[in-house]
């Protein structure tokens, strides 16, 4: 079975992305500093081959002096789906997105 990611994941990914390769704001060595991670998983967030921890959040968004709810590209949160609503409960509640990827995985 091929990796699990919500839109949010994907919106996440996007703006890591963004950041680094487009827009240059800071390394991927940069990055992970702030973050406190090997550079390899930088890396594997820019290849979409993984998404950030939920803990690794708050540093992504310091390093990149953006909002949480900009990361999660929150506007309205009716127009959330299910998924990506119970995903944003499990970020707060500080479950590993492991977990909370295995959660959605067994509905399926």
């Amino acid at each position: 079975m091929g990796k699990v990611f919500t839109d949010i994941d994907n919106h996440i990914l996007d703006i890591i992305i963004d950041m680094i390769d487009v827009k240059q704001k800071c390394t991927r060595a940069d990055l992970a500093v702030a973050c406190n991670v090997a550079r390899s998983t930088v890396s594997a967030w820019c290849k979409r081959e993984s998404v950030p921890e939920a803990n690794k959040i708050p540093a992504i968004c310091k390093k990149f002096d953006i909002t949480p709810n900009f990361i999660f590209g929150i506007k309205d949160l009716n127009e959330l789906s299910t998924i990506d609503r119970e995903y944003l409960e499990a970020i707060h509640n500080n479950e590993s997105l492991r977990d909370v990827v295995e959660k959605f995985v067994k509905k399926d």
